[in-house]
Parts: C-alpha cells; sequence; structure tokens
C-alpha cells in the first residue's frame, strides 16, 4: 500500500477539505486551530455538569442539523472525520455536552455568527458506563442561542460489530455501520440519544474504485486527482436519530430491483452474492405495498437499500434507505432454499419494512419506549409477512410466539415491557423476547378487542401526530383512547407497567334458572414460585360457548376486579376461553371441560386456537396442576393434526417436557412423541415431494425435531443420518429442507477425519451462506465427547464468522445430553471468548444457560464469572434469570419424578 493512502498523508487531508484550523501535516495538533487564543487557565474553566444519573446528556442543550465528512479506508485501523452541529443553547452556559467514545477531538471550536470560541475538551464516562464516552467543551465564555459546533476528529473502526466497524470478505475490506442502540458514539461525536431528530448530511471520501452507501441518494461524486480519492456526497435526511445513521463502504456491488418507487437495490460484496439477493428484492417490493396501503402514505424516505453484511452482530437493522441484513437472511434463492430460509428471508424483511413508520419517522424518547418500535414493528410484520405469503403459517407462529413469551414473563426476574433504562449501556438488555414478542401480542389483544379498523386509524392518527418526531406509551395509549372511545390506555398500562402473566379461570354454573360464566384473575405462578401476588390486569377477555351442536354464543369483558361473572344464553357443552388466541393470559378450565375441549379440538376450534390449547395445557403442568401423563393423554387426542403451527407447540411442549423429566419420565415421554409423532412423519414422508406446501414442508421439519429429539426413534436418526452423508457427496440430490436435519444426524456417526471434513467443507463455503447453514447445523450435532470439544475449540478460530456463533451455542446448550458440557467450556474459555465475541452476543450466549435443568451448576457458573461479568453487557441479567430459569425446571423435574397414574 502506498503512502499515498495512510491517514496521516497531506493528500488525504486535502481530499476532504479538513484544514479549515489550519491542521498541518505533521499530525494532530491539540484540540484547538493554530492561531487560535491559548484556553483559559484551569481555574477560569467552567465547572461542568455531573453526569446525570438517568444516563441521559444534560439538558438545555438540543441538535438541530448535522453536516458530516469522513474519510474511510477499510483497509487501515482508523478514519478522520469532520462533524459540523448546529445546536440551540437554550440557557446561558459554558459547557456543551455531548457523547464520543473512541473519535479523539484534533480540533473543536464553537461558533455563533459573531465570534468563535476555542474549548477546551475533556472526556468522561456518562452514568453506568466503564469508559469515556461523553465529550466535554469547556468555553471561554457563556453562550446561549444559535452555535455550531465544529470538530475535526479521529477514531478506530470499531470492534464488536458496532458503530463504524471494518469487514475483510474475499480478501478485501469494507466497512459497514450498526448504530443501535448507542454506538453512533463510536463513529462520530453526536448527541447520541433517540430523541434527538435532526437533518444530516453526508459526505463520505474513499479510494477511487470503492463505493459509498448513506442513509440517503447520492447526489454527486468527484475524484481529486491529486490524491487518487473519491468523494461522494449525499442529499439532505428528514430528521433521524444518531441510532438509525448508517453508511457501507468499500468495492461493493449493487443489483436494482427495476421499476418502482422509491428506487431499490441489493447491495453486497460480490456479483455472485448480489445475484442471490433478487429474490428478497421482490419480496421487499410486495412487503412494501401492503406498509404503503395500511397506512395510507408512501414510503417515508427517498430510496430503499437492502444491504447483506458478511458479518453482522444483529439480524438486521432498520436504517432508512439502508437496511442491513446478516447476508444469510436476504442471499436467498427461492428455486433452492428450504422453506424455512424463504420464511426467514419475508419475516426480517417485514420487520425490517414495518420499521419504517414505527420506530423511523416515529422515534422512542428513550430506550424505556423501545417496545415502541420493535413490539410494533414485530406485531405489523406478521401482518405483512402473511399477506404477501399466507401459506407460511405466519399468524400461527404469533401464537406460538406468544407462548415463548409467558415463559419469560413469568420469572421473577423478568423485566417489565416499559422498564427503566438508567444508561446507554443497560439499553441494549431491553432488547429481549418481553419487549419484542410480549409488545406484540399485546398489541394483538388490543387490535382484538378494539377492531383491526380502530387500531389501523389510531396507528395513522399516532404516526402524523409525531412525524419525524418522538413518542411514549402514552402517546400511543393516548391515540388508542382517542380513535376507540374505550380506556385502552388504561389496558394497555397494566400490562406494560407490570411483569407477569394474567391466570384466568373459567368456571360454568348451570342451573334451571339459567347459566353463568364466572371469570377469576389471578398471576400465574409455575412451580418453584408458589408465592402469592397481589397483581391484577385490566384483561379483555374473550369466550365462545357452544352447545355442541350449531348454537354458539361470543361474550366479551374486560376483567379489571379478580373476578366478574357473564351470563350465558344456554348452558354450554363447550367453553373456548380466549377465543382467536388473541388475549395475553394463560386459560385455566376443570379438568372435564378441558378434556371435551380437546376432544372437540378440531372440529370447534381454529388452529390458532389450538395452538393455544396446546400451550395453556403445557402451562399447567408447569405449574402443577397436571401430571405429564394427563398430558400426554390430552395431546394423544390431536392424533390426525394436521396443522404445522399446532404439531410445532406439541413438539416445543414435548421437548420443555423432556429437558426436565428424570429417565424414567423421559422414556415414557419419547414413547409419547413416536405414538404421536410417527404418523405424521410416515404420511409426510422423509423428503419433499413436487409441489408440496411451504406448510408441509416445515411441518416435516418440525415433527422430525420432535422424532429424533425427543422420541429418540433410531429408525428415523438411521434415515437422516443417510441423507446427510448423501449430501456431502451430491449436495444438489438431497433437498435444502432436510439437509440441515441430515447433516446433524450424520454427525452423531463421524469420527476424527470427519469433523476435520466438516471445517474444511467450512473454509471453502465462507461466501456461499446457505451452505454455511448446513454445515454449522452439521457441527451441532457432533456427539462425542473429544469431538465436542474440538467443535466448540472451533468458536475460538477465524473459519468460524463471529455471526456464525449464534447457530452453534444455542442448539448445543439447549440439547439434554450436551447442554452441561458447552456451559462448562463457554466458562473455561470466558476470557479468550471475550476477546473474540461482541460484548452483547456474549450476554445472550450466557442467557442460553437458562436451557440447564440444574439448580446448582447455574448458580455455580454464576459464582466463577461473577468478577467478569462487567465485560459483558447485560452478563448479569442473563445469568440471574438463567438461574431462576434451572429452579424452576427443578422443580418441575421434582414433579415429572412422581409415578405415573394408573
Amino acid at each position: 500500500m502506498s503512502g499515498a493512502w495512510r491517514f496521516g498523508s497531506c493528500r488525504r487531508w486535502l481530499a476532504i477539505g479538513l484544514l479549515g484550523f489550519g491542521l498541518g501535516c505533521g499530525g494532530p495538533g491539540p484540540a484547538r486551530g493554530r492561531g487560535t487564543p491559548a484556553p483559559p487557565a484551569p481555574s477560569l474553566l467552567p465547572t461542568p455538569p455531573p453526569p446525570r444519573a438517568d444516563g441521559r446528556l444534560p439538558s438545555g442543550v438540543r441538535p438541530l442539523a448535522y453536516r458530516v465528512d469522513l474519510s474511510v479506508d477499510p483497509r487501515e485501523r482508523t478514519y478522520f472525520g469532520r462533524v459540523r452541529i448546529d445546536v440551540e443553547l437554550e440557557r446561558e452556559t459554558r459547557t456543551i455536552v455531548l457523547h464520543a467514545h473512541g473519535p479523539r477531538v484534533l480540533t473543536a471550536v464553537v461558533r455563533t455568527a459573531a465570534s468563535s470560541d476555542w474549548p477546551v475538551v475533556a472526556q468522561r464516562p456518562s452514568t453506568g458506563s466503564t469508559e469515556a464516552d461523553e465529550l466535554v467543551l469547556m468555553l471561554s465564555a457563556a453562550r446561549r442561542g444559535r452555535v455550531e459546533v465544529d470538530l475535526e476528529f479521529e477514531a478506530p473502526f470499531s470492534d464488536g460489530l458496532r458503530g463504524l466497524y471494518r469487514v475483510r470478505d474475499g480478501g478485501r475490506w469494507y466497512a459497514f455501520t450498526q448504530m443501535q442502540p448507542a454506538d453512533a458514539r463510536r463513529a462520530i461525536p453526536c448527541f447520541d440519544e433517540p430523541g434527538f431528530k435532526t437533518p444530516f448530511e453526508f459526505t463520505i471520501t474513499v479510494p477511487d474504485g470503492d463505493a459509498a452507501f448513506a442513509n440517503q441518494p447520492e447526489v454527486s461524486s468527484r475524484v481529486h486527482l491529486d490524491s487518487g480519492l473519491r468523494s461522494y456526497s449525499f442529499s439532505k435526511s428528514p430528521p433521524l436519530p444518531t441510532y438509525l445513521l448508517a453508511l457501507a463502504t468499500g468495492p461493493l456491488v449493487t443489483l436494482a430491483a427495476g421499476a418502482g418507487q422509491p428506487p431499490m437495490r441489493l447491495i453486497a460484496t460480490t456479483e455472485a452474492k448480489a445475484a442471490r439477493g433478487a429474490d428478497s428484492l421482490q419480496v421487499a417490493r410486495a412487503q412494501l405495498r401492503h406498509a404503503e396501503e395500511y397506512f395510507g402514505e408512501p414510503h417515508p424516505y427517498d430510496k430503499l437499500d437492502l444491504v447483506a453484511v458478511p458479518e453482522f452482530g444483529a439480524g438486521a437493522m432498520e436504517n432508512p434507505g439502508l437496511m442491513t441484513f446478516r447476508e444469510e437472511l436476504v442471499l436467498v434463492d427461492s428455486t433452492s432454499a428450504s422453506a424455512e430460509a424463504r420464511r426467514g428471508q419475508i419475516g426480517i424483511i417485514a420487520h425490517e419494512l414495518a420499521h419504517q413508520w414505527l420506530g423511523n419517522v416515529v422515534s422512542p424518547r428513550w430506550w424505556d419506549d423501545l417496545w415502541l418500535n420493535e413490539g410494533l414493528a414485530t406485531w405489523m410484520a406478521t401482518r405483512l409477512a402473511h399477506d404477501h405469503a399466507p401459506g407460511f403459517g405466519f399468524l400461527e407462529e404469533r401464537a406460538n410466539g406468544k407462548s415463548v413469551a409467558m415463559g419469560v414473563d413469568v420469572l421473577e426476574s423478568a423485566r417489565r415491557v416499559r422498564e427503566a433504562v438508567p444508561s446507554a449501556r443497560s439499553a441494549r438488555e431491553a432488547f429481549d423476547t418481553i419487549t419484542y414478542v410480549k409488545g406484540a401480542s399485546l398489541m394483538h389483544m388490543l387490535e382484538a378487542w378494539l377492531g383491526p379498523d380502530v387500531m389501523q386509524h389510531a396507528l395513522r392518527a399516532h404516526v402524523a401526530a409525531h412525524r419525524h418526531g418522538s413518542a411514549t406509551s402514552a402517546d400511543l395509549g393516548a391515540a388508542l383512547d382517542r380513535a376507540s372511545g374505550k380506556p385502552a390506555s388504561r389496558t394497555l398500562g397494566s400490562f406494560v407497567d407490570q411483569t407477569g402473566v394474567p391466570r384466568v379461570a373459567l368456571t360454568v354454573n348451570c342451573s334451571a334458572t339459567g347459566a353463568e360464566l364466572l371469570l377469576e384473575q389471578a398471576e400465574y405462578r409455575p412451580l418453584g414460585r408458589p408465592e402469592r401476588s397481589e397483581k391484577l390486569w385490566a384483561v379483555p377477555v374473550c369466550v365462545r360457548a357452544s352447545d355442541g351442536k350449531k348454537r354458539t354464543h361470543r361474550t366479551c369483558v374486560e376483567l379489571v376486579e379478580r373476578r366478574a361473572t357473564v351470563a350465558l344464553p344456554f348452558c354450554p357443552a363447550l367453553v373456548v376461553p380466549n377465543d382467536a388466541e388473541s388475549g395475553y393470559y394463560r386459560a385455566a378450565l376443570p379438568r372435564p371441560r378441558l378434556t371435551a375441549l380437546f376432544r372437540a379440538a378440531r372440529q370447534v376450534l381454529s388452529p390458532i386456537e389450538r395452538i393455544g390449547l396446546v400451550a395453556n395445557t403445557r402451562a399447567l403442568v408447569e405449574a402443577g396442576e397436571l401430571t405429564l401423563d394427563e398430558l400426554s393423554a390430552l395431546l394423544g387426542l390431536l392424533a390426525g393434526e394436521t396443522e404445522r403451527g399446532v404439531w410445532e407447540e406439541v413438539v416445543r411442549a414435548l421437548e420443555r417436557m423432556e429437558r426436565s423429566a428424570p429417565p424414567a419420565a423421559r422414556a415414557r415421554l419419547a414413547v409419547t412423541a413416536r405414538q404421536l409423532l410417527g404418523p405424521v412423519s410416515k404420511r409426510l414422508g422423509l423428503l419433499p415431494k413436487a409441489g408440496e406446501s411451504e406448510s408441509s414442508r416445515l411441518m416435516r421439519l418440525t415433527v422430525l425435531r420432535g422424532l429424533v429429539g425427543v422420541g429418540r426413534d433410531p429408525a428415523t436418526e438411521q434415515a437422516l443420518a443417510e441423507v446427510g452423508a448423501r449430501w456431502l457427496t451430491e449436495p444438489g440430490s438431497v433437498p435444502a429442507d432436510v439437509a440441515r436435519l441430515g447433516l446433524a444426524a450424520h454427525a452423531r456417526t463421524l469420527e476424527a477425519d470427519g469433523l476435520d471434513g466438516l471445517a474444511a467443507r467450512l473454509d471453502a463455503a465462507r461466501d456461499d451462506a446457505a451452505v454455511r447453514m448446513v454445515l454449522l447445523a452439521g457441527l451441532t450435532g457432533v456427539r462425542r465427547a473429544d469431538l465436542l470439544d474440538r467443535v466448540l475449540s472451533l468458536t475460538l478460530e477465524e473459519r468460524l464468522k463471529v455471526q456464525d456463533l449464534r447457530y452453534v451455542f444455542p442448539p448445543l446448550l439447549a440439547g439434554t445430553d450436551t447442554g452441561a458440557a458447552v456451559s462448562r467450556w463457554i466458562v473455561a474459555n470466558f476470557d479468550a471468548l471475550v476477546r473474540r465475541v461482541p460484548s452483547f452476543v456474549m450476554g445472550r450466549m450466557l442467557a442460553g444457560f437458562g436451557e440447564l435443568c440444574d439448580a446448582e451448576l447455574v448458580p455455580a457458573h454464576e459464582s466463577a464469572l461473577r468478577s467478569r461479568l462487567g465485560q459483558v453487557e447485560g452478563g448479569q441479567k442473563a445469568l440471574t434469570q438463567a438461574m431462576e430459569r434451572a429452579k424452576l425446571c427443578a422443580s418441575l423435574s421434582e414433579a415429572l419424578a412422581e409415578p405415573p397414574t394408573d
């Protein structure tokens, strides 16, 4: 590399015009321009306000607009930039506090229309931070009103796949961004809070031959003849929070979507990869039409690019105009991809498109209201995905997901949907199942109670009222109240401002004078949490009664008090306790009525209601109200079920019980699994058939997973292993739908040289995301202790991308025969993992310890790691919840050890 590309060179500075303060070519100087007045003596410096206890910046200083110039060469370790920020000082002050975590200020000036001030610059940690991330500018004189803060800086590319970071792919270097929740401060000095929304103008200078992309469309580019660099300028954005800033640079290629508004492209690192993204552009275009119809307006930004990022810590990011994705989620060829891959593609694109309105146009004022982004987008994404591809069962998956959220919400350590976030560092803890899935479930409950038209009207009004601004939960509640004329905000508040799941018991009383339904609410408590709770919710409860023939009656009531009585027009033979499974509560029926509902399930319940029936029955076992054998008997009544979502919930119930069951109970459960799933597997066959529906292809995976994992069926295991062996020699002969299960089964038969072969194939498939997914599944199938240790050692090597680890550790931690060994390996190699794995990813890895049904092992891990948890964002919370889940699992295990009923 020639010296012309070095960041310290004059030519690089000249290319982006960073000589306004007289910074010469000899390297960075003090944080003031040459010839400017000397800074005041320390005794004359103002005393800055201390960091706020709530993690926010001092009040009274508000950014109005940014102009950002960056000079980025990903082949280097650092980059240079200049940021000019128009700021409103709402009262006289001699200090301005903003954020910078990584950028080192080289020159600083604060200008008014009449004068310039060269402040003294200092950095300090904000509340909750262990590193300096607040930038303090101490002025020589008090200022008020409009000023321009002008900062030149040098910054390292960030570690941990956040901020502005660099990636090497195919021997070439690229730079990408991930700013959410509070990592824009790692890229540029800025006011890095979600409530500050301002316009941004970017100019990005890169080596000629590299491309540059930002949130807005490119308006011009020019080559600097003296340096051989190219500058790209982009139009001014609508007001954005800093966490939505995005850019991508490097030898990137594009694939245009063709005609249509807004302009749309797929951006990738190679032509071959971009070609595999053509289907994602079609999906995005179609789903965007559904979103525009729902919100009654066009896409709110000037363009829409989908960027396939080769190393990305999150799944995707909704940046306006420049949405970023892990490669395997958008480089999906529909002609060869598995149904599972296509479902993931459709779902993730729907989620990011929903964010364009719910999160981008209207952003949360602070991270305690993150659910207004993620919960609402998750809810809306289900609609968009279903409208685009109804055969994938996205509506049914919503019911499956609600049950998962409830499993977290019952923990004593669970966080509220709207939980106080005292620092930027703790903001990342809010990105969890409660925020996403419980938040979405609450929106679905409100929509069912208020009506779809009312919900649509309320959201349109909410977006219009806060366009390009920020909002709170109270703002959304007020919009719902106005649109519905009901106390929707009371209902919403009772769920978002407290943890837990309501348990609604339903009892029917019939007499000669009539029939009535008694409703009683309490907090649902699993075994291991026997203490009483006085919590109450405002629960919309909708019940459907049937005489078992043709007569039905639907009644809805908002259960606000402990008990309520509802009159029924007849004495029902069947009671559906959660009509359309829209309510966020566990329903409890007397045993005879529960059995009757299982017997008539396919005749009187929708698939979504049958999912809820299975989930609620499993919850009764976990609360000690039913035995394992009673659960098995009730599930046996579902023989003949044809809906994938129902089998998904059945398999999840079996897996949950199997994880907790002692050996004798586990053997009985294996018999139940084989009896239930064997006939379904036989009907579907091992391999997909021509013209088969997406639902059948997905159901096959669910059933095979249950047969092998819980049923321990040797014939199925052998057949899958043969499929996996065939994939290794002739990949094209094995349908993608079963390749991952097949290779995992085959891996359980491997010797050492076979594992070496899988690792070598991973090296060769670095640019083929679909093949990598199969190979990673193969690694998680290994069971031999010595080979398992070698698989885990691979996670510390460069041959596995950091983002690959999410496909390795979770399934191994969840395995009843691998979880304990893998958790011990993580603890033993904790420091090495922390050096390689982004902090927030490490926190999620530790959360996987909750899959261990061992009330002694998990606390031992927490004790061993306690002094090092400060290195991991969310680490203490993750292990606290893991310990509680282990305790609950142990309590359930004790209950399942009871002798079987006669």
